[in-house]
């Protein structure tokens, strides 16, 4: 494809612009992320009293086709990716184009394993409850496959022979990459969609139905970047042609956050043991100190004022039993002395009592 002068000097004004950086930093925090995601994943398996099944396995071979497409994103920045076409030597738009092929045979591998450990989980979670259920299950890996086999046949076949993809005399057709693309969301709507029937048939509490509902429909972000995606290949327009390793970089980075978003999606409602764990041992343990230095300060309180009634008490009960006895001699001594003498001894009794009583002694 011959390039128009005008840009051509558009692109040599402005020949220091690069864009690579822009993908390198969203591939390698994405990618990140979900690699974390998976081991969180892991380690909440053996903090759990669940096996390692087929979902786990799945998803690790969804991250290691992952980080493929993480390394090889980054690497074609290295061809010229994010640079203006015209500053890209011919041996830059080789290597260019063999890395994108490694890139988009690690992509449809990377959603299509993720989505097929997704639907492991629901058949290891429901596949005793409904066997209608197990079947639409199975019709779902079933279109999942075929939808990875077909992304595949055309990458290796769109171009005959395929050394064309490299040496630019091959383009892959914008219709074929929308029309895969439309199917692979179509196949994310359903998975989220399935387990929800059977979710909201659990007897369960609404608040926890909820949450976990919720929770597995979080893959709707990756249903949102898959259509931002369609709308950025849509609208590339001549210009994307003519300059394509500068403005192809949007569309590269959308391709690898769908795959890496769909991983930490599917991830995320096994992850729930090592997230309580991590908060039970990082915030719990302080919290546990603050309560416990508050408990141990009104325990302590609690002992003082304890200690004050009991000294108060016994103080009470000192005189009391000093009244008493008071009393007693009283009474002793009316038994000797007539009933004039009683009658005086008990009224001063009584007297001490009231004292003692409302603390005037």
């Amino acid at each position: 494809m011959s390039i128009p002068p005008e840009v051509i000097a558009y692109q040599m004004a402005h020949k220091d612009e690069d864009r690579g950086r822009e993908l390198i930093a969203t591939s390698c925090i994405f990618g990140f992320l979900a690699l974390s995601c998976v081991t969180a994943r892991m380690i909440s398996r053996k903090l759990s009293p669940a096996k390692i099944g087929v979902d786990d396995y799945l998803v690790m071979g969804a991250m290691f086709f992952g980080i493929a497409l993480v390394v090889t994103s980054c690497l074609m920045t290295v061809y010229g990716l994010g640079r203006h076409l015209v500053t890209i030597s011919p041996s830059e738009l080789i290597g260019f184009g063999k890395v994108n092929l490694a890139l988009q045979t690690a992509y449809p591998l990377t959603i299509g394993l993720a989505r097929l450990s997704i639907l492991a989980l629901y058949h290891r979670i429901f596949s005793k409850t409904s066997l209608i259920f197990t079947y639409a299950i199975w019709a779902c890996v079933v279109y999942n496959i075929l939808w990875i086999i077909g992304i595949e046949l055309v990458v290796y076949l769109q171009c005959r022979p395929i050394s064309l993809l490299w040496t630019g005399h091959c383009t892959p057709a914008r219709k074929t990459t929308v029309s895969t693309s439309i199917l692979n969301i179509l196949a994310d709507i359903f998975v989220l969609i399935l387990p929800q029937p059977m979710l909201w048939g659990l007897r369960l509490p609404i608040r926890k139905k909820l949450g976990i509902s919720v929770i597995m429909l979080m893959g709707l972000f990756t249903v949102a970047i898959s259509i931002a995606r369609i709308h950025i290949i849509l609208n590339g327009g001549s210009r994307g042609a003519v300059d394509i390793t500068y403005t192809a970089v949007n569309t590269f980075i959308f391709t690898v956050l769908e795959p890496m978003v769909a991983i930490m999606c599917s991830c995320l409602p096994v992850m729930q043991t090592v997230v309580r764990y991590a908060i039970s041992s990082s915030f719990g343990v302080s919290i546990i100190k603050s309560l416990t230095r508050s408990t141990g300060s009104r325990t302590r309180l609690a002992e003082s004022d304890s200690a004050s009634s009991n000294t108060t008490d016994n103080l009470y009960s000192k005189e009391i039993n000093t009244s008493h006895s008071s009393k007693a001699e009283a009474i002793t001594s009316s038994l000797h002395n007539g009933p004039a003498s009683s009658l005086r001894e008990n009224e001063i009794w009584v007297s001490k009592q009231a004292a003692v009583k409302y603390g005037d002694v």
